[in-house]
This record gives C-alpha cells, structure tokens and sequence, in this order.
C-alpha cells in the first residue's frame, strides 16, 4: 500500500541513518517495528534502527528479496542515491506496492550537488523516492529498476519509521 509523502523530521532521518551499520548482522526488537530477519539469508539485512541499507543492481535490473517481519505497521522508504534518474517499482510478497517519484535523468551523472547518501538523496527532489507503508507480518520486498539512464546503480531502503 502506498503512504502518503511523509514529512519527517530531519532528526528522524538522522536518527535512522545514524544507527548502527546497516551491515550489522542481528536484528534489534522493541520500537519502531520490531522488526527480526524471517529467514537466515545471508542478504538478509538487520532493520530496525540499525541505518539504511544500500543495495545494488547491474543490467538485471533487480534488487533482492530482503526478508523480514513486521510485528506493527511500519514505513519503508526508498530512495535512488548517487546518479539522479533512476526510478523503481517496489514489490511486497509479490504484490505491487507503487513506484517512486520520476525524476528527470542526468545521464552524464554531473549534475550539482553530488549526493551519495540516503538522507541528502532523501531530502533532495531531484532523486527518486517514495514513502511505502508495511503491514506487520512476513516481508518479501524485491525492486524492479523501471528507468535507469547508466545500465547499474545504487539505491537505499530504510524501515523503522512506525505509523503513528
């Protein structure tokens, strides 16, 4: 299901992508979410408050699955980070869950300010983004990249954010 655009605090934003590594390799419970990994896949990432999670396609045009359980409703948020133009489909279990923004491309990759981070690219309407709500339960979340000028890339999601 599609969020409506969230305003979040530039602390929130921070304090998500402050946490600890996003390559940590144990889930944390309790606020925001609780969330755990459901299964033992070695891509599976360590969420809630832990920071962002960057991942990566080549001409496949895929990133995924990223597995895990909700146990409260819960915003994911993905952006395109590095190269403006970039757009993705974003898929829950299989089910469509919506697209985010389109951007216009920079296909020489130049354009000012450079932003390679998620908060920056977060904050920046030039690169592609969109706030995702998540029901509690098990997740299988898998992007298709539907527009990308460069052929690969690198993007962030992030989860924590509980619907208040």
């Amino acid at each position: 299901m599609r969020a409506p655009r969230l305003a979040l605090p530039l602390a929130v934003l921070l304090t998500v992508a402050l946490g600890s590594p996003s390559g940590a390799s144990a889930a944390t419970g309790g606020a925001n979410g609780g969330l755990t990994p459901a299964a033992a896949n070695p891509t599976t990432p360590a969420i809630v408050n832990s920071g962002w999670v960057d991942w990566y396609w080549d001409s496949n045009g895929t990133g995924g699955p990223f597995d895990f359980t909700t146990s409260s409703t819960t915003y994911m948020i993905v952006v395109d980070s590095y190269c403006r133009g970039d757009q993705f489909a974003v898929y829950d279990n299989g089910v469509f869950l919506g697209n985010t923004t389109s951007v216009p491309e920079d296909p020489e990759c130049d354009d000012l300010p450079v932003r390679n981070g998620p908060v920056e690219s977060f904050l920046d309407p030039t690169f592609s983004s969109w706030e995702f709500t998540l029901e509690p339960g098990d997740h299988s979340v898998t992007f298709a990249v539907i527009v990308n000028p460069f052929g690969s890339g690198g993007a962030y999601y992030g989860l924590g954010f509980t619907a208040r």
